[in-house]
């Protein structure tokens, strides 16, 4: 019943979370094959409404099972879109960004899987770095629509940022703070806990190998050491997605 309301008055998240439910009780108390197409079936309509993909995916390891306990008896096609959906990190649809009557980004399309590389090969101007400031939320796109993780860039900006990271081609530092204090700052802005992130840092500073010069102020630094001040303040908050602009101008081989 309470599915049944949540889809009638537009609650897709609502919806979903109560078709979850249904779906963990039919999968391991009573099986049925029928009822489970069906709900398969409304799976599928709502991934096309705002923000469901989020609560889709926590039905997939139910569904994974389910598929296991029942031997086969689902639709192959609707368990592959349920695992393609779960698997995308970044997902671009149809985005285009243009700069008066100048089309930097035509039509773009594609999705990153969990735990891929992806690099972007073109000649300057080609909108290698309009698409990552877009992916990043520093360029709105004139149209189409980005997904990191399920949330939308334009529409939940917060949430997508929180598991962005970013490496911009040039560093931005602020001058006045020193190398440690900066890596705080920006800590601070992902809301870490000061006794968790001091630790971070500590560990951070290690790995890079910045420890000799990284309580120096940043006016001081070269721009391969501001670089990699700007590496590590990507890092501390373990993002989902790392996005990098040609990080390794001006660093070390």
């Amino acid at each position: 019943k309470a599915y049944k309301m949540s889809k009638k008055y537009s609650r897709p998240d609502l919806a979903v979370r109560q078709l979850s439910n249904l779906v963990q009780h039919y999968g391991f108390v009573e099986p049925d094959n029928n009822k489970m197409k069906q709900m398969l079936t409304e799976l599928d309509y709502f991934t096309e409404l705002y923000n469901a993909e989020i609560y889709v995916r926590k039905c997939n390891v139910i569904i994974s099972n389910m598929y296991v306990t029942n031997k086969g008896g689902f639709n192959q096609q609707q368990i592959a879109t349920m695992a393609e959906l779960v698997d995308k990190m970044l997902e671009i649809k149809n985005v285009t960004k243009k700069f008066g009557d100048f089309p930097a980004v035509s039509n773009l399309n594609l999705h990153v899987k969990a735990g891929e590389f992806f690099g972007f090969l073109g000649q300057n101007g080609a909108g290698k770095t309009t698409t990552i400031k877009m992916i990043s939320g520093l360029f709105n796109a004139t149209s189409g629509s980005i997904l990191i993780d399920g949330f939308d860039i334009y529409k939940e900006p917060i949430k997508a940022k929180t598991i962005i990271g970013y490496i911009p081609d040039q560093p931005f530092i602020y001058e006045k703070l020193t190398g440690r204090e900066f890596l705080f700052f920006s800590g601070g802005l992902y809301s870490i806990e000061k006794k968790k992130l001091k630790k971070i840092i500590d560990e951070t500073i290690d790995k890079l190998e910045i420890g000799d010069w990284v309580d120096k102020r940043t006016e001081e630094y070269s721009q391969g050491m501001k670089q990699r001040i700007t590496i590590a303040s990507a890092l501390l908050h373990a993002p989902k997605l790392l996005l990098v602009d040609e990080p390794m101008v001006g660093l070390d081989p």
